[in-house]
Formats: structure tokens, sequence, C-alpha cells
């Protein structure tokens, strides 16, 4: 090879490395492929950073249907309702698992944190809103009476769960509770949701994305080389305090 042979070789393979630096920095877009729906009684979406096929971001979304049907505490179809209301006493592993692991956190927090709480928080209607609101007007508020006697079913010590056939805990799982009680998985349903449309996502190519399930957020990647920024909202803040 002579000297200008391997010169024009040495230029094609730097515009080579250039190029492909170049489609590198551009497979994350700038403006997110979004999929957003009502689900979960909130606004929901998944953003995704990378190109992607939209359907993927809409199967992804559409994640949460899937578990609706078995975590929502208002639905008359889903499992969890059945359960609430003694129907059944039998659920998947996966349900089981997570139950079993909320009760966990409740024992750890000396009760402060408690999934049997709903039989007091079903006497707020959050899912009925006319108004579009999340808060409830005056005559939706019960009475002092109202909460104290629904209080005394709230108790996470006496609710438990297990498999049906302790040599396969990958199996059909059951619950012990009082006929009163009832679980609100609202405080880690949709942490869990979230974690399971990560995982669609990643094995699905994406790994640049933002899941907001109504104000739980979870960032998967960053936004090429860098990382998203989440803001707070300051309580009994305006809207623009963070």
């Amino acid at each position: 090879m002579n000297f200008k042979t391997a010169c024009l070789a040495s230029m094609a393979a730097v515009s080579s490395a250039v190029i492909l630096s170049g489609c590198s920095a551009n497979s994350v877009l700038e403006t997110p492929i979004k999929s957003e729906g009502f689900k979960l009684d909130t606004i929901v979406s998944v953003s995704s950073y990378d190109n992607v096929d939209s359907q993927v971001i809409d199967n992804a979304l559409n994640i949460c249907d899937t578990y609706e049907e078995m975590f929502s505490m208002y639905n008359e179809d889903s499992l969890l309702w059945k359960i609430n209301h003694n129907i059944t006493n039998e659920m998947p592993a996966e349900m089981g698992q997570m139950i079993d692991e909320a009760l966990k956190y409740s024992s750890m927090s000396d009760g402060a944190f408690q999934i049997s709480i709903g039989s007091v928080s079903e006497l707020w209607d959050f899912t009925n809103k006319t108004d579009g609101s999340d808060i409830p007007s005056g005559s939706d508020i019960p009475s002092k009476e109202a909460i104290e006697n629904a209080l005394q079913y709230v108790d996470d010590s006496k609710v438990s769960v297990h498999p049906k056939d302790e040599s396969n805990p990958e199996g059909t799982w059951v619950i012990s509770k009082p006929s009163e009680t009832k679980l609100d998985l609202g405080a880690v349903s949709k942490g869990y949701i979230a974690d399971k449309i990560k995982v669609y996502l990643l094995e699905n190519d994406v790994n640049h994305a933002i899941i907001n399930l109504g104000g739980n957020v979870l960032c998967v990647g960053g936004k090429g080389d860098q990382s998203f920024s989440i803001g707070v909202q300051k309580p009994f803040g305006t809207s623009s305090d963070t």
C-alpha cells in the first residue's frame, strides 16, 4: 500500500467513526415517543427517548390494565375486590408475594404503614369525581363516627398470606384475614407496576424512558448522556414551588 492509498484509507476510517458516532448520538430523541391514558384511577404515561415502534410504548402502558384487574380496590371484576368481599381467598404467586412484602414493611414500621386500611380509604370516593378533581368536596368527607368504626378493622397483624402448597411458592397463594378487613394496595401497587413496565421496556430495547403513574415516577437510564431531572412539588406551596 503506497502513502497516498494509506492516507485515503485512514481518512475513510476516521469518517466512518464520525458517522457512527453521530448515529449513536442521534439515537436518543429530543422529543419522546409517548403513550398516555387514564388508568389506575389517574393519568399515566410512558415516554421513550429511544426510537422504537410506538406499539412497544403502547404495550408498556397497557401493562397497567393487567395489574389493575388484579389490584384495584374499586373494580368489582378485580381480584382484590373479590378478596376484600370474601368471594375468594386465592391469588397468583406474584400478588401473594407482593402482599407478603408489604406486610413486612408494616411490621418494620410498627404499624405506621398498613395495607389493611381499605375499610377507611373506601369512605372517601376518590374515583367518582364529576369535576375531575382528586379532592373530595365537603359532602364527601365521612363523619368522625364512620372513620372510628372503620378503623377497628385496620390491623395488618391479623392478615397473612402463604402458598397454598408450601412446596410450590410459585403456585397459588391464599390469604387469611378477618371478614371485615379490606386491603388497599395503592401504596405499593404503582411502584410494583412501574417496575414491571421498566422490565418490559428494557426487554424491548428501550433504555431511556420516563414512566409516570400519576406522580409515581420511575426513570430508565437518562436522556442521552444527561440524567433526568425530577422535581418534587413543595407541600402546600404553589404549583411552581419545587
